[in-house]
């Protein structure tokens, strides 16, 4: 997660918390294994109390933390969510990147560049090959074609 991405997300936490609720995120690594349980979900309820709170007296849009962008970046937002994905997620991001790219082979923003290219390859039909000649290896290849979809540091 580079230093743009890590202030987004320090900006937001910052405007929905305040210096009490930091003060005791700070002190909780020094509490016994039980009292620490209880004083997570007491700081996430102060959280949450700290955050109707604020939309009651802010009903306006969320825009202290970030600036929205005019045309929002689907690709960008899904990298930047990449970092925060378990594995299962990042599948369903790669599943969702390839729907946007469509007919596209590549697409890029400053951070990754996503390709989804067509390849061609021969390879042995090794089934048929077994039943009908074992001994005439090279006769029996059937070309697969698929799209390789990768993501690069840019």
């Amino acid at each position: 997660m580079d230093s743009d991405e890590r202030n987004k997300v320090i900006a937001f936490d910052t405007l929905f918390c305040t210096n009490h609720i930091q003060m005791l995120k700070v002190i909780l690594p020094y509490m016994d294994s039980q009292t620490q349980k209880s004083m997570a979900v007491y700081i996430k309820f102060l959280e949450l109390n700290y955050t109707i709170d604020y939309f009651k007296k802010h009903p306006y849009l969320v825009s202290g933390c970030m600036e929205r962008e005019a045309s929002p970046d689907f690709q960008k937002m899904c990298s930047e969510l990449l970092p925060y994905c378990t594995e299962n997620e990042k599948k369903q991001i790669e599943q969702e990147l390839k729907l946007y790219l469509g007919e596209a082979e590549t697409a890029e923003n400053a951070n990754y560049r996503v390709s989804w290219k067509s390849v061609s390859s021969q390879r042995i039909d090794e089934k048929r090959l077994r039943e009908e000649r074992p001994e005439v290896y090279e006769q029996y290849r059937k070309t697969l074609n698929f799209r390789r979809f990768t993501i690069k540091a840019a």
